[in-house]
């Protein structure tokens, strides 16, 4: 079969997120994270868009160059807005999807309220604002001021431009013949779809860690988009503290109901609280990194739900967690819980799936309330007036 290639509309939208990444270490001496803000506008350089192929065989570039996306709070909820740039792909089966991003990447604070662990005049509901240009660079960050762009704000865990590598739920098949895709693909005919929609999404929810300390700010890992082709169809964010740390956590599900991606981040390094340390999860498909590591969930959306699935540092599970009572009605109660898991197994609706097991480290067990909900087609059922706004939270729907 030639290789045929069809137009690839790029576009960009607020709300959600994938990476379970690890708490950002600030870069210089700034160490503490104390707590997260939402910023006004999040801008992200964009340099590379790559599918992965299903066989095996070398990435597929379908973007290179120099573009920028900008999240703004004031956006509508999974909004479409112009990548900007043309890009094509070809006939193929594709398991997943990378995003090379610069190291520019540029947040305005404009009375972002802070929540997190009280240091000095800073506490949970204090206005900040960006007033440097150097987000990791002391006192960038202050409680008036006029607001300004600020750059520089990759953790000190970030060597080199980031990135991030998603993995889709089901195979992607790309084809006008149906002779390459296998049953159970998600098959895509450019001649009936027409132009092959992939959509940007981040979560800005509290998503800019706070140093409050030495007033100094950073992005989280949680803060990159995540790539996902087709329409959104619905976005969960959780938060939860003890009076001391802060978590957040976002949920992104497709129009099929499917977990497509988890975000998990917190302010704790002890052992009273969820551990901020984590790595990469992904949705319900049988795919494993290099090192063999799992991008699997188990999903069940009886009654308010319960999400399984493994924390892990390099190919080690440290434990599998659990959150239970997400589908629900905003200011719902969800729990968290680490069970050891010392066999290295997880059984999904696709199959069992194993790599290394390992046991819970520092992970307590944790109450979420639900926030904030986006949900355009009530596809969950849990919120039919999207968005779905919390009673802790702003007329936007924002803490």
């Amino acid at each position: 079969m030639k290789n045929k290639k069809y137009d690839l509309v790029l576009s960009c939208a607020a709300i959600s997120s994938v990476l379970l990444l690890q708490h950002p270490a600030f870069a210089g001496n700034y160490t503490q994270l104390t707590g997260y803000v939402t910023p006004t506008s999040l801008t992200i350089p964009i340099t590379s868009v790559q599918l992965t192929p299903a066989d095996g065989s070398a990435a597929v570039t379908v973007f290179s160059g120099s573009t920028s996306v900008t999240f703004n709070k004031s956006d509508t909820d999974f909004a479409k807005v112009s990548f900007g740039s043309a890009a094509t792909i070809a006939n193929g089966r594709y398991i997943g999807i990378s995003l090379g991003m610069g190291t520019g990447i540029a947040v305005t604070l404009n009375g972002s309220k802070y929540y997190g662990t009280t240091v000095g005049s800073v506490s949970s509901g204090t206005a900040l604002y960006s007033v440097g240009t150097s987000g990791t660079t002391g006192n960038s960050v202050s409680t008036s001021g006029t607001a300004v762009s600020m750059s520089s704000l990759l953790p000190s865990s970030v060597s080199g431009a980031p990135s991030t590598q998603t993995y889709f739920p089901k195979v992607m098949c790309v084809s006008t013949d149906t002779s390459i895709c296998k049953s159970t693909d998600t098959q895509i005919n450019p001649t009936t779809a027409g132009t092959i929609e992939l959509n940007l999404l981040v979560d800005l929810y509290q998503s800019i860690a706070i140093d409050a300390n030495n007033m100094a700010a950073a992005v989280t890992l949680g803060t990159y988009p995540i790539p996902v082709f087709g329409g959104a169809g619905a976005a969960i964010h959780l938060s939860g503290n003890n009076g001391t740390d802060y978590s957040n956590v976002t949920l992104m599900f497709g129009s099929d109901k499917s977990i497509q991606a988890i975000n998990m981040n917190s302010t704790a390094t002890g052992t009273s609280f969820r551990q901020g340390g984590a790595s990469i999860t992904v949705a319900s498909a049988p795919y494993t990194t290099a090192n063999n590591t799992a991008f699997v969930a188990s999903l069940d959306l009886t009654g308010t739900g319960t999400l399984t699935f493994p924390i892990t540092s390099s190919s080690t599970s440290r434990g599998l967690i659990t959150l239970s009572g997400f589908s629900a009605a905003v200011n719902g109660t969800v729990t968290f819980s680490c069970a050891n898991d010392t066999s290295g197994t997880l059984t999904n609706s696709t199959g069992t799936y194993t790599w290394s097991g390992g046991s819970c480290q520092n992970m307590g067990t944790l109450s979420y309330t639900i926030q904030r909900i986006v949900d355009p087609n009530n596809v969950l059922g849990i919120c039919s007036s999207s968005p779905c706004k919390g009673s802790a939270t702003d007329s936007d729907g924002y803490q």
